[in-house]
């Protein structure tokens, strides 16, 4: 098993040399034989490893087991151990997400953290070869096209999380009599043969038969399959990459309806889903249907129109843009938030981070998209005078003053004018101190909050994308 996962290594270059790994530890036989085969294997490769462990809160004492046993097992090998307790059932419950998917995004989110606080370059996850056949089958299924057939990839870049995959040569047997011939102990999850779960029972029931009847390797080449086609969308990634920067429209959560229907239909599906999953339409409601939701809406580009989604999603065509947004949660999500001046303030509802600065000097913007980020101007310190900023939503009635205009105009007018999508404005940040409007951010500050001068003391305010 370890010649094989360092076979599997090499071909995939997945080690440069010198890197500080965090493997993701369950406890369970896949996760605990790549502890070991890394462990052996750290000084040919020539990185250093770490073990990670969250507590999902979902099964009870026998979480708190798996939790001892990756201690045990961190203590044997003399490694260090990262661990956190998390309560997924609240997470997904509260965001409406699936046990499952509320599982993913709380380790997700352990690994980020813990990646960045204990300067790992890499997390590695054990996902190995049948369960690399399950989610090639599973996405099958539901329909997905040559990206989700790819499967798991080699290497996964998410944000500013590396995730690696070493296991993906080998099987969940080889994992197994690996620790039985060796007598290493690890952890059983019930849950993994539980048949409320769509993904056991394609390994417990869809997968065995095909085997039986059909096929007796499958695992094996759908493995196979995901592999070609992963080196496949690789090559093709850069082209989809730079029709996708070509259809985005100003901060890139809107795409030009015009420029899509220049490119041809798989380029523009392609284009489609990466734009999904870049505004962050939930995983579970990206499908054909979704693409062809948004094909159907760019047919007649006659008025406006929109569809839905699901969840509450809703996909909309405006002044030959198409937008996604989900207005019925817009302004609970987004209650107004006092900021840090000066100092750092994020507000993950409206996905932005506002950093106030003090300084000198004169930044502004002239026009340009409201709502535009990143954003940057400056505002008359000596005007704030230790009064509070808030950072809010767009409402109806809102007015201001626009610098270097004459008379004061309703921001709705502004948001008119400048073509933002009606579905989009009430997610418009908007600056204000005490019931004033400071800013409208991407566009312009209020006449009364200029610096005076070059030299004049000042607040430099930025508003940047939250990336968590």
């Amino acid at each position: 098993m370890i010649k094989a996962i360092a076979k599997y290594i090499e071909e995939q270059r997945l080690f440069a040399g010198g890197e500080r790994v965090l493997i993701g530890a369950s406890g369970g036989a896949d996760s605990t034989a790549l502890v070991y085969a890394l462990h052996f294997l750290r000084e040919r490769m020539g990185i250093s490893i770490a073990l990670a462990h969250l507590h999902h809160g979902i099964r009870g004492a026998e979480a708190d087991e798996d939790l001892r046993a990756v201690e045990s097992l961190a203590a044997r090998l003399d490694l260090p151990l990262f661990s956190e307790r998390c309560d997924v059932p609240g997470l997904a419950a509260a965001s409406g997400m699936s046990i499952e998917m509320g599982a993913r995004a709380a380790r997700l989110d352990f690994f980020r953290k813990m990646a960045a606080g204990n300067a790992c370059d890499l997390v590695a996850l054990a996902h190995n070869r049948d369960d690399q056949a399950e989610t090639v089958l599973l996405r099958l299924l539901r329909g997905a096209g040559r990206t989700g057939l790819s499967g798991i990839a080699p290497v996964q870049s998410l944000e500013d999380l590396q995730i690696i995959h070493p296991m993906l040569g080998i099987s969940h047997r080889q994992a197994v009599d690996f620790l039985r011939v060796h007598g290493l102990a690890w952890r059983e999850d019930a849950s993994n043969s539980s048949r409320d779960y769509l993904r056991n029972r394609i390994r417990h029931s869809l997968l065995p038969l095909i085997e039986s009847e059909i096929n007796p390797g499958i695992r094996a080449t759908l493995a196979r399959s995901a592999e070609i086609l992963s080196a496949e969308e690789d090559f093709f990634a850069a082209a989809v990459d730079a029709a996708a920067s070509a259809c985005r429209v100003g901060d890139g959560r809107e795409l030009d309806a015009a420029r899509l229907l220049t490119l041809h239909p798989a380029l523009r599906r392609r284009v489609l889903l990466a734009w999904f999953y870049a505004v962050g339409l939930p995983p579970q409601e990206i499908d054909f249907d979704a693409v062809r939701a948004a094909e159907g809406l760019l047919a007649d580009m006659r008025g406006s129109s929109g569809v839905d989604l699901g969840g509450g999603w809703r996909l909309l065509r405006e002044y030959r843009r198409l937008t996604i947004v989900r207005p019925a949660r817009a302004a609970v999500l987004a209650p107004p938030r006092e900021l840090s001046v000066p100092g750092i303030s994020e507000c993950p509802e409206l996905g932005l981070r506002v950093v106030i600065e003090r300084g000198r000097g004169i930044l502004r913007e002239a026009g340009g998209m409201p709502g535009r980020i990143p954003s940057a101007c400056s505002i008359s310190a000596a005007r704030l005078a230790g009064r509070p900023l808030v950072l809010r939503v767009w409402r109806t009635g809102d007015r201001m003053r626009p610098y270097g205009m004459a008379g004061s105009r309703k921001l709705q007018d502004i948001l008119c004018d400048c073509k933002v999508p009606q579905a989009r404005r009430r997610r418009v940040p908007v600056i204000e101190s005490l019931g004033e409007i400071v800013w409208l951010p991407g566009y312009r500050i209020a006449d009364d909050w200029a610096v005076a001068g070059p030299d004049s003391e000042c607040l430099l305010i930025k508003l940047e994308p939250f990336k968590g």
